[in-house]
Order: C-alpha cells, then structure tokens, then sequence
C-alpha cells in the first residue's frame, strides 16, 4: 500500500530550542521509521529554516520530492508546557504550509491511505490541493482533526467529516464538534460511545472512530461491527505530550495497513505513545526492543 500525508511542516520553537514539527511532518517521520515509504506533501519556505527543516526530511530518510519550496516563510509555531506537561501553541499565518502546491505526480490511490489535519485547510490555497488529493479516492482516509484555534471552522470540520472514513479526535475535541452541531449526541449518560455511533450515524463514509484518551489511553470503535475496543492505560511518566498523538496515529496506520485487527493496531498505537511521552522530541529514536513490538 502506498501512503500520502498531506498538510504542514513547521518549527515548534520552545524557549530554549526548536524542533521540528507540525502534526503531519510527525506522523510520515514515524511511519518511515515504522519501515513505511510515506509521501509527505506539504511546502517550506525559501529561506534558512526552510533548508534547516529539509535536511531533518533527509536526517530521517523521508521523500523530499513533494515538499515544495515556495516564496513564503517556513512554518513556525511557539510552543510553551504547563505544570502538567500539557502544549499550548501560537501559531504564526500566512506561512509556507498555508500555499502548499499539488504535486506533479502521486502514487495510484489503490490500496492506500491520505492522511490529512484541519490546520493547512486554513488557507483556499492548500485546500484545493487537499480536494485534489480527496479526488483520487483512496482506500482509506485518515483525518486527525487536531484542532489548532482560531485555525479552524465549522466548514472546515463539516468537509473534513465529510471526506475521511478513519476519524481520530481526543474527549475536548469531540466536545467542540458536538458544541458546533456537527455532532448531535443523544445519550449524554455513555457520552463517548453515544459520540462514536452517532458519528458514523451522520458520516456513514466514517467507519472506524478513534478517540485519545490522554492518561487513560484510547479507545477504538469499529462501525461495522459495533464494537468498542479500549486499550490498557499507558504507565510511563510524562515528559513531553508533543508528538505522541501522531506517534500513535502513524503506529495504528502503519498495522492496519498489514491488516491487522483494530484492536491489535490500537495497542500497538498506546505502546508507541506511551514511550514517546518520555523523550523531550516529537520523534524521538526507538530502542530496538521496542521497534520489534510494534511492527
């Protein structure tokens, strides 16, 4: 299966340092250490942090071929931790991510997957190469909604809905889609298994929910059978929480795509988290032992 992530590629800039990182830059970095070949389509400015931030594609052996360089600056987000170890963000607009371009050429949307986030639909630009890569209809698409405010809109979240048949939300974000009337939940007493059928009630394309669940792990609904699954609750001590959403997304991709059972893919997802959650970067290397467990 070939696999194509869309959206940004930007520098969280800490007080003291910088990373690379935006959520769908994280997603392809883990998947190509996961032994996956992803195309990462997305853009960088024509300036310094633009060719810092392609020597990282090239540090971690990712396709470069499809991230434009574009006369805009490189994509860059303030990131700052509260005591608890939780990110907050201030992101900075009309930057590279915002113009990304439709690349000359794709692999064949047969037996594949699109990943794709709400931030880089934030500008008409990137959006109508994100409807040119919905076009090709893939196999399996994959919106990992990781919403970013103000950057967002109830348009933004209905065509996103609309598009994916994997969605992934954590407990706050699923609150502002049934806040926003995208959602109607009816059963408040089981909120989120009411939350995961009454989405693939209104979007019968979706079929799989996910739903992150911080401390507690995650859980997985899977529509065609109905069934919940709920992974182990991860044990390890906190450090940072910035990339371990996208470690578990790449995680459960990279297994379903092996044709995995949700389950299996879920746990393989919290495994991975669980030990990015411990290292100060968004992807961070794997200890063998590790790597073994998860693919």
């Amino acid at each position: 299966m070939s696999i194509v992530v869309f959206g940004e590629m930007l520098w969280d800039i800490w007080p003291q340092e910088k990373h690379i990182g935006g959520a769908p830059f994280n997603f392809a970095a883990h998947l190509r250490k996961l032994g996956a070949q992803p195309t990462f389509v997305s853009a960088v400015g024509r300036d310094a942090l633009g060719n810092e931030a392609l020597e990282r594609v090239a540090a971690l052996d990712l396709d470069p071929s499809c991230i434009a360089k574009v006369g805009h600056p490189t994509g860059a987000c303030h990131v700052t931790q509260d005591h608890e170890g939780r990110p907050s963000y201030r992101l900075l607009t009309d930057v590279a991510y915002d113009y990304i371009p439709l690349p000359d050429s794709l692999p064949a949307p047969k037996d594949s997957l699109l990943y794709f986030g709400s931030l880089a639909q934030r500008s008409p630009v990137s959006w109508r190469t994100l409807s040119n890569l919905l076009s090709l209809r893939f196999t399996h698409v994959f919106c990992d909604i990781n919403l970013r405010p103000p950057f967002f809109s109830r348009d933004i979240l209905l065509r996103s809905l609309s598009a994916c048949t994997i969605l992934k939300v954590s407990r706050e974000e699923y609150e502002v889609l049934s806040d926003l009337e995208l959602i109607h939940v009816d059963n408040p007493a089981d909120y989120s298994r009411a939350f995961c059928r009454a989405v693939v009630t209104e979007y019968p394309n979706i079929r799989t929910v996910i739903v992150t669940l911080d401390k507690d792990g995650a859980m997985v609904y899977d529509a065609g059978t109905d069934i919940f699954c709920f992974s182990r609750k991860p044990g390890s001590k906190l450090v940072s929480a910035v990339g371990a959403g996208d470690s578990f997304s790449a995680c459960f991709c990279a297994n379903l795509l092996k044709g995995r059972p949700l389950p299996e893919c879920q746990d393989c997802g919290v495994l991975l988290s669980d030990y990015v959650v411990t290292q100060p970067g968004a992807v961070p290397d794997y200890p063998p032992e590790l790597l073994k467990k998860l693919i």
